[in-house]
């Protein structure tokens, strides 16, 4: 995952066996900020110019298992 911490957007390195279903990214309070459904071989990458500055979450499901991993927007 990179750039972190992030300005625009926000990059995740994917290998095709194991492409991610869908992810989800949340604020400190949990609340969630933005989600999406991944349906392309390409890496993911989001948008982060809507959120405001701070520490955020991006949780990256696929079929049962996910993984969360901390970021900051500058």
């Amino acid at each position: 995952m990179y750039p972190n911490p992030t300005v625009n957007a926000l990059t995740i390195k994917v290998d095709n066996k194991d492409l991610p279903d869908a992810y989800q990214a949340y604020n400190m309070l949990g609340q969630l900020v933005t989600k999406g459904q991944i349906n392309n071989s390409q890496d993911l990458t989001i948008d982060a110019t809507p959120f405001s500055n701070g520490m955020y979450f991006i949780k990256i499901s696929k079929t049962g298992n996910s993984i969360t991993l901390p970021f900051i927007k500058k």
